[in-house]
């Protein structure tokens, strides 16, 4: 995984510890600042390791475990990734249908549920069909570290703050999805799997320009 990555989640980890600790009603502001801290670490990481070091240290040790040789995953431990992203996806849709004000942010929540549900259940098939059981992964579970710490920063926001703040963690979140899927899983699949995954890493890519899309037409904050 490459050090963007690895520092992006820590900068997303310790900024969730920020929204939990505050518990006040500020958390347009805090989300706000924990953007901010974000991305300066993706720009600081082509800097020192020092930072990301202390971090890992600091949230027992996620760096380490993001940081796990970057080659090509199993299929099982591919598997085990497509189903943390499937249900990352699902769960900040979810939230997003009850808080999401714009209507074009509640219809692509729907859509994030729709195929990601659909890509889940296509996965689901696959692995009954070969007798495959997923493999947890120190990748896996960073991406569900990702996705839990999208719906910590999530949960005090609602209306257009939470519009905006959905759709930044989207532009993010399938960024790095697509990044896992180029570089993670596609080299190790073959077959089937490999066909499930370029057909997910396109869903991956229009759902990454359209959540771009959206955020460039909601109001800036204020």
């Amino acid at each position: 995984m490459t050090r963007a990555s690895t520092t992006r989640w820590l900068a997303m980890i310790a900024a969730a510890a920020v929204l939990t600790a505050c518990g006040d009603d500020d958390g347009d502001s805090e989300l706000g600042d924990a953007s901010t801290r974000l991305d300066a670490a993706i720009a600081d990481a082509g800097g020192t390791d020092a930072g990301a070091t202390d971090a890992s240290r600091a949230d027992g040790g996620a760096g380490d475990a993001a940081n796990d040789g970057g080659g090509a995953l199993s299929e099982p431990q591919s598997a085990a990734v497509v189903s943390a992203i499937n249900a990352g996806e699902i769960a900040a849709a979810m939230l997003a249908e009850t808080r999401a004000d714009a209507r074009d942010v509640q219809q692509y929540a729907d859509l994030m549920i729709e195929e990601h549900t659909a890509a889940q259940e296509m996965l689901d098939a696959w692995l009954e069909s070969e007798s495959v059981t997923p493999a947890p992964n120190p990748v896996s579970m960073m991406v569900e570290m990702e996705a839990a710490t999208v719906r910590t920063m999530l949960m005090p926001l609602d209306g257009a703050a939470f519009d905006r703040a959905y759709m930044q963690s989207q532009v993010t979140m399938h960024t790095d999805a697509l990044m896992l899927i180029d570089t993670r899983l596609i080299p190790g699949a073959t077959g089937e799997l490999r066909t499930l995954l370029m057909g997910l890493r396109a869903d991956v890519v229009v759902h990454l320009e359209t959540a771009e899309e959206i955020l460039g037409e909601l109001p800036a904050a204020p």
